[in-house]
């Protein structure tokens, strides 16, 4: 949530959310992406 409004957020956004660029270009994933294919592994 925080890094979907940065204008609001924009001092505690840095606090609490990692830049995901890198990660994001090495797997081809988005966070919610990330977050379903994470559910996928966890649940078999």
């Amino acid at each position: 949530m925080l890094s979907r409004q940065p204008s609001r957020y924009a001092l505690t956004m840095h606090d609490y959310c990692p830049y995901v660029s890198v990660a994001a270009k090495a797997t081809g994933l988005d966070i919610p992406a990330a977050n379903a294919a994470v559910e996928t592994l966890l649940a078999t």
